[in-house]
C-alpha cells in the first residue's frame, strides 16, 4: 500500500499513509477450532468431479504446502516409495523436499494415470484438462473455483480456502514434531516466528511440562491419526479405504458386495444409464450391445483369461466406470481372470498381460481417443501379432479395420483387417453404406 501511494504521489514520504503499520502477527486469529477436519476433507473430495481436483485437494491437506508450491510442480517433481510420496517443491524459502503420508497417495496415483502428458517429465503436474487449456498450468483462480463448487455440493457451509489446509497441517505436525524438521517440512527459515506460533497453538511443550510438574507420567506420543490408502489385493495399487472397486484394475475391494448384490446393482445401473438424458449415446450403445448370449465368449478362451483395453474416453471417471462394468460383466461370463490394461502400465507390464490371455476386448466409446491411445504406445503392432481372438465393439471395431463410419462421421483405423465398417447400421434409420473409394 505504501509503495502504491509513493508511486501515485511521486514522493518518498506522505502524511496520508504514515499511519500504516505492517501486521507482524498474521496468524494470531488462527485457532484449533478453525482447522479443517479429515471428515470435512473427505466430504469435499467426494464432491469433486475429476481425479485432478481430488488429488490436489487431498495433497494440500496431507502436505501442508502452499498452493503456489503445488501448482508449480512438474511430473518429475513427484516420486513414490514404500511409505508414500515425496514432493520436490520450490517456495518462498527456496527448494525443499516434502514427505507426504496419507490418503493423498491413492488420489495422486489415480490422477497420474489419467494425466494428459503423463510421459513428459517437464509437463505441469496439476494442469488443465479441458480442450481449451489442456496441459496448461493450473492457476489459483481455478483452484478457488472448483473448491467453492465442491463445498456447496458437499453442503459444507463454513469458509474453507487453500491456505487453511496449510494451517491445519502445521498445527497437526507441531504437536508431534520438533522445531527443526517442522521448519524443513513447512518451508520456514530457521528460527521463524511461524514455528513458535504453531508450537504454541498446539500446546505441546506446555501440556507436557505441566503434567510432569504434577508427577504425572506422560504417555508415549501416539502416531498422527490419518486416513491411509488401502492396497488392492490384485494390482497392489493404493486406493481410498472407502473405495468399493480398485480405480486401476476394477477389483472388488468391499467384501460385503455379494454376487447377488452386484447383479442387482448392475441391473439398476443399466436401467438408469438407458433412461438417462445425461449419458452419451456411445455409452448407451455399450450397454445395448451386451446380449445374454454374448456370455458364450468364454468358450473362445482356453486360458480363462481376457484382456480389456478400456481407453475409450478422456474422462477418468468414465474409464473407471467402464473398467468396473467390464470386470463385472466378463467375470459373470465365467472368465477366471479379467485383466484391464492401464494407461500407466509399463512396456513390460503390457507385454505380460498380452502374453497371459487368448482373448482381447476393445469396447466402444470415443473412437478418436482409443485410436490415439493405442497409437501412442504402438499397440497396433502388438494387436497384429496377437495369436488369439480380438473382439472389437463399435469404436473398438473401427480401429481394427481400415476405417469406419459412426455417429455421422468417418474415423480412420489401423487396417488390421482389410475392410471398412459402418457400425450400428440400421436400414430403417437412413444409414448409408458408402463405397470404399469415398474414403
Amino acid at each position: 500500500m505504501k509503495k502504491f501511494y509513493r508511486w501515485l504521489y511521486k514522493t518518498e514520504k506522505s502524511e496520508c499513509i504514515a499511519w500504516l503499520k505492517p501486521n507482524n502477527h498474521p496468524n494470531k486469529n488462527v485457532k484449533p477450532d478453525n482447522m479443517i477436519t479429515e471428515d470435512e476433507v473427505q466430504k469435499l473430495v467426494g464432491s469433486l468431479k475429476n481425479s485432478r481436483d481430488r488429488a490436489l485437494t487431498y495433497t494440500l491437506y496431507d502436505s501442508g504446502c502452499r498452493i503456489g508450491e503445488l501448482l508449480t510442480l512438474r511430473n518429475k517433481d513427484i516420486a513414490f516409495d514404500e511409505y508414500g510420496g515425496i514432493l520436490s517443491v520450490t517456495g518462498k524459502t527456496g527448494y525443499r523436499k516434502v514427505r507426504i503420508v496419507g490418503n493423498s497417495i491413492s488420489y495422486l496415483r489415480e490422477w497420474q494415470n489419467s494425466h494428459p502428458s503423463r510421459d513428459d517429465p517437464n509437463a505441469w503436474y496439476f494442469c488443465g484438462i479441458e480442450s481449451e487449456n489442456r496441459g496448461k498450468k493450473l492457476e489459483h483462480a481455478n483452484v478457488y473455483k472448483f473448491m467453492r463448487k465442491g463445498l456447496r455440493e458437499a453442503k459444507i457451509e463454513r469458509r474453507i480456502y487453500p491456505h487453511l489446509f496449510r494451517h491445519t497441517r502445521a498445527t497437526i505436525l507441531a504437536s508431534r514434531v520438533t522445531e527443526a524438521p517442522l521448519e524443513a517440512q513447512m518451508g520456514w527459515v530457521h528460527g521463524s516466528r511461524m514455528t513458535q506460533t504453531y508450537v504454541h497453538l498446539s500446546g505441546r511443550d506446555q501440556d507436557n511440562a505441566i503434567l510432569k510438574a504434577y508427577g504425572l507420567e506422560v504417555k508415549e506420543e501416539r502416531p498422527i491419526e490419518s486416513q491411509k490408502p488401502s492396497l488392492c489385493p490384485r494390482c497392489r495399487e493404493p486406493n481410498d479405504p472407502k473405495a468399493r472397486f480398485c480405480w486401476k484394475c476394477g477389483m472388488i475391494l468391499d467384501q460385503s458386495l455379494t454376487e447377488k448384490k452386484l447383479k442387482e446393482e448392475a441391473k439398476e445401473i443399466e436401467t438408469a444409464i438407458m433412461k438417462s438424458d445425461v449419458v452419451d449415446t456411445p455409452t448407451k450403445m455399450i450397454v445395448e450391445t451386451f446380449p445374454d448370449d454374448f456370455k458364450d465368449v468364454r468358450k473362445l478362451s482356453s486360458s480363462g483369461k481376457i484382456l480389456v483395453i478400456p481407453w475409450t474416453s478422456d474422462s477418468d471417471e468414465k474409464e473407471a466406470e467402464y473398467s468396473s462394468m467390464f470386470y463385472d460383466y466378463f467375470s459373470q461370463c465365467g472368465f477366471d481372470d479379467v485383466l484391464l490394461l492401464a494407461k500407466s502400465d509399463s512396456e513390460n507390464e503390457i507385454q505380460r498381460k498380452f502374453s497371459e490371455v487368448d482373448v482381447i476386448y476393445l469396447p466402444g466409446g470415443d473412437t478418436e481417443v482409443i485410436y490415439r491411445e493405442l497409437k501412442q504406445r504402438t499397440l497396433q503392432d502388438r494387436l497384429l501379432e496377437f495369436s488369439g481372438v480380438i473382439i472389437g465393439n463399435s469404436a473398438g471395431a473401427i480401429v481394427l479395420t481400415k476405417g469406419g463410419w459412426g455417429d455421422g462421421k468417418f474415423y480412420k483405423g489401423f487396417g488390421l483387417v482389410d475392410f471398412y465398417i459402418s457400425v450400428h447400421y440400421k436400414l430403417d434409420a437412413g444409414h448409408i453404406v458408402r463405397n470404399e473409394s469415398c474414403y
